[in-house]
């Protein structure tokens, strides 16, 4: 019986690591989705208020502070 108890304790510990591994992985999925967001909008603006040029050497700084 106690034998049981533990597996089913051990069980239930690694479900519960699953969902916290998988929420932190959602997590910096939506990180990586927030910043890949700024950058377009950033290239968005850039590109109609100045020259591909311009905007392109704002997506290389963006990209490296990523």
């Amino acid at each position: 019986m106690i034998v049981l108890l533990r597996r089913e304790s051990d069980g239930e510990a690694q479900i519960m690591q699953k969902n916290e591994n998988l929420m932190e992985v959602l997590i910096l999925e939506k990180e990586k989705n927030f910043k890949l967001k700024m950058v377009v909008e950033n290239i968005n603006a850039m590109s109609s208020d100045a020259s591909i040029d311009s905007a392109s050497s704002t997506v290389q700084i963006l990209l490296q502070c990523y």
